[in-house]
């Protein structure tokens, strides 16, 4: 007979919920323009089509990091810098053990 496991998700601060929702956001739109550059240059997508899609996922960035500044203010915005660093580092450490674990230690760099 299995047993049934339940993850109770610790309480996070408003702040907290806020910033994991903007660095999802912001990690976002690096995968998009990264997926929409691999397809330009498989030849997959006009230059120019990726050109005019960048250039509109740039300005919404910048849109939402002109409301980021505006609503958190300098303090939190130095607090969200320093989340959105650590867990690119997280993932970056996660992704690279996976590919260590699927590949074995001759794992080409990206």
């Amino acid at each position: 007979m299995t047993q049934e496991y339940r993850f109770d998700p610790p309480e996070i601060s408003e702040e907290m919920e806020l910033f994991m929702c903007l660095h999802a956001l912001d990690s976002s739109f690096d995968r998009i323009q990264r997926a929409l550059n691999l397809l330009n240059a498989k030849l997959l997508l006009p230059a120019e089509f990726t050109h005019a899609q960048t250039t509109s996922l740039e300005a919404i960035r910048v849109a939402v990091n002109l409301e980021l500044r505006q609503t958190l203010g300098q303090i939190s915005l130095e607090n969200f810098g320093e989340f959105s660093r650590t867990v690119r580092e997280m993932e970056s450490q996660f992704i690279a053990r996976c590919l260590v674990g699927a590949c074995g230690p001759n794992v080409p760099e990206a």
